[in-house]
């Protein structure tokens, strides 16, 4: 009888353990299933954040081309106004030159004819 006593109150006591077991297992299955789901929304929220920071990034590519065309046609603008600035102080300096000549000439023919006159 009391051997049969102890293995009912092993079988019990095992039965307890098992149930204890179990019920930790269980818990630990649950936290798991928390945390995963936790982590499965950060993801998706980093996933969220990535599809907004490239579609930015897009746009501000697309502006940047915009800006780099009108930046290298603004540049063969001041390019070309240089060039002509250049020219225009040439061609000014060289009408100074042949109005300068001209004169010299008139003035020189003047002197000449004057003195063949008097």
């Amino acid at each position: 009888k009391q051997w049969y006593q102890r293995r009912v109150r092993a079988r019990k006591r095992n039965k307890e353990d098992l149930t204890k077991v179990a019920e930790d297992i269980t818990n630990r299955m649950q936290r798991n299933t928390q945390m995963l789901a936790s982590m499965v929304r950060q993801q998706e929220e980093t996933v969220k954040t990535l599809a907004s920071s490239s579609s930015e990034i897009k746009e501000v590519d697309g502006e940047y081309r915009t800006l780099s065309s009108v930046l290298i046609s603004s540049h063969r603008l001041v390019t070309k106004f240089g060039r002509r600035a250049m020219t225009d102080t040439i061609l000014t300096y060289l009408g100074f030159f042949f109005v300068f000549v001209y004169c010299s000439v008139c003035h020189s023919k003047a002197s000449i004819f004057l003195i063949l006159v008097i």
